[in-house]
């Protein structure tokens, strides 16, 4: 309903604790779901957890039962610390990451997550 009112510029002040609860149950049943398919599937989550012009709202506590076996990784380990993240990482028209953003991400992915030798 909110989309449908505001289009797609919601802003952390729309965010009420009811759909962090169930953005986690989702993330948590998605892995569970997945991993019940596959055994051996390793599901990460890349958090966008660093404090910017937009706000930041806490969506996952990486001690939450909910979301036990569920690898996390900050963007903050993947996006160097500049004085403009607004400028650097995102889009000029709105809050998403923008190409270079998308290619440091792809690279830690790639390096840390994909790579045979990454600590899994």
């Amino acid at each position: 309903q909110k989309l449908r009112v505001k289009g797609m510029d919601l802003g952390t002040s729309d965010v009420t604790p009811e759909d962090i609860t169930l953005l986690r149950a989702l993330v948590a049943e998605s892995a569970r779901k997945l991993q019940a398919l596959w055994p051996d599937l390793q599901f990460h989550v890349i958090d966008w957890d660093t404090v910017d012009p937009v706000g930041r709202i806490p969506l996952f506590e990486r001690n939450d039962p909910v979301l036990s076996g569920i690898r996390f990784h900050s963007i903050g380990e993947m996006l160097p610390p500049v004085e403009k993240p607004e400028i650097s990482y995102k889009l000029p028209h709105d809050v998403h990451p923008n190409p270079h953003a998308h290619d440091l991400i792809a690279k830690y992915v790639a390096d840390r997550i994909l790579a045979p030798s990454a600590d899994r």
